[in-house]
């Protein structure tokens, strides 16, 4: 399984195209695909965010191409643990007038 070549070739991008984007010979870039060359972080990064894709996914450690929890979603959650408490407690009061009632009653038990 060769994850850089199919995302690439889902693209209908040619290696050279890809090896400019990201700083790289084409023939490094060949060499990558062909897994005659190691990663290193920072090129995973690239990768990651070039095809926008998860580090797992490009690796072949998961099957799920796109993270769990969207960059919004982190970036509101760390927002939220920057917050003062005051801050804070107003959003969980709002978050909590918008969940299902469901949900609510099965807090309780």
């Amino acid at each position: 399984m060769n994850r850089l070549r199919d995302l690439r070739e889902d693209r209908d991008w040619t290696q050279k195209h890809v090896a400019g984007l990201i700083g790289v010979a084409a023939n490094t870039m060949t060499n990558y695909e062909n897994e005659r060359r190691q990663l290193t972080p920072e090129l995973i990064h690239k990768f990651c965010d070039l095809y926008g894709v998860t580090a797992d996914y490009l690796l072949g450690r998961s099957n799920t191409p796109q993270p769990a929890v969207s960059k919004m979603d982190t970036e509101l959650l760390q927002a939220y643990h920057a917050a003062p408490l005051e801050i804070r407690k107003i959003v969980n009061a709002a978050l909590e007038a918008y969940r299902p009632a469901s949900e609510q009653s099965a807090d309780v038990s």
